[in-house]
């Protein structure tokens, strides 16, 4: 768990001097990840239950999940006033952008269960540090397509990341080996 200081330590290095920085955006970002992390830790718990009748595959976790999700973003989407606007934009309705949301729902499906798998393989905590790769990974891309300037301590930061995450990496395959 010493490659977490390092991980952490790089995050904090790419978002500083981030211009629209705030003291919500900060709490909200810290319940999130305490959030994530939650979650993740009962859905390795669910999934590798020693208790067969409480195991679950990832397709039945996903089964359950999903309809708490759709519940809680149609209240959000209703109360918001969301849902409302994207009803009454008619280039919405059209054939190649309701093609697209179905793609991005496979997408989405898709991604749950590998994430689902990890967990079931691995641990919950392999997974946050896969996550943290993929900010890594979000920040080349947007660098690569938007051209977006990168400063040298966020560059650090990206650094200091990949080596927590490496870190991480010798710590599992040290201690075992023959784990998938």
């Amino acid at each position: 768990y010493a490659s977490m200081v390092p991980m952490c330590g790089g995050v904090m290095m790419c978002v500083r001097g981030e211009l629209d920085w705030s003291v919500m955006g900060l709490l909200l970002l810290v319940a999130s990840s305490m959030l994530r992390g939650v979650k993740s830790i009962m859905q390795g718990s669910l999934l590798t239950s020693h208790d067969e009748t409480e195991k679950l595959d990832p397709l039945s976790l996903l089964k359950l999940m999903s309809k708490w999700s759709i519940l809680l973003l149609g209240v959000y989407a209703l109360v918001t006033g969301e849902l409302g606007e994207i009803i009454s934009v008619p280039e919405l309705r059209q054939i190649h952008v309701l093609a697209r949301v179905f793609l991005s729902g496979i997408i989405a499906f898709a991604l749950n269960v590998c994430n689902f798998l990890v967990t079931k393989y691995t641990s919950a905590v392999t997974l946050q540090v896969l996550g943290n790769i993929k900010v890594i990974l979000s920040i080349a891309i947007s660098l690569l397509i938007f051209h977006n300037p990168l400063s040298t301590t966020s560059a650090a930061g990206c650094a200091l990341t990949l080596a927590g995450v490496a870190l991480y990496q010798r710590g599992t395959t040290s201690e075992s080996p023959n784990k998938c």
